[in-house]
């Protein structure tokens, strides 16, 4: 049975039109409380990325907020987790998980063989360079750290030759949040 690929690709156009007829070039006030900004910009569905490690203690009080408002249908990018993403598994907010490194715990152990939470496997590199891609606006951004996984098979990467030296490199879709 071939594997199940997902990727959420936004075009980096259609991102940056968003951004323009969106956001003010203005200076405004950006202080606001973790109730307003949950509610603000983490609408149902959204794809919401960040370093969710907790050694690098994450924003742990925006997860707990986004669990009090009941956000659902998340799709989260955790480069580390252990448990931030276990948290909005275990409280229904998120169905997606592109990861790199993910304590795997009850609470998602058993939304992922129920199948209530896909999990996407990548690497922190690729991760990073996804959103690094995103933040250039480019489509896409060459890795060679992925060619030897089998994230290949569950991701949106593709593996094309090198125009310059032949060889095999592997293409990984932009992130754009």
């Amino acid at each position: 049975m071939p594997a199940e690929t997902e990727v959420r690709f936004i075009h980096p156009d259609d991102f940056r039109r968003w951004v323009k007829e969106n956001k003010t070039r203005e200076a405004v006030d950006k202080l606001m409380t973790e109730r307003e900004a949950v509610a603000r910009f983490v609408p149902d569905g959204a794809y919401i990325a960040n370093d969710f490690s907790s050694l690098t203690r994450g924003p742990q009080a925006l997860i707990r907020e986004i669990i009090r408002q009941r956000k659902r249908d998340l799709w989260v990018c955790a480069v580390f987790t252990i448990y931030d993403s276990p948290l909005l598994v275990g409280a229904g907010c998120c169905t997606r998980i592109d990861v790199g490194f993910l304590g795997y715990g009850n609470y998602i152990g058993r939304a992922v063989s129920t199948g209530k939470v896909k999990v996407f496997d990548y690497t922190n590199g690729v991760l990073a360079s996804r959103l690094l891609a995103g933040a250039r606006g480019i489509t896409f951004i060459p890795v060679r750290n992925f060619l030897g996984t089998d994230g290949l098979r569950y991701s949106g990467a593709k593996v094309i030759n090198d125009p310059f030296t032949g060889e095999p490199v592997c293409l990984v879709p932009a992130q754009n949040c």
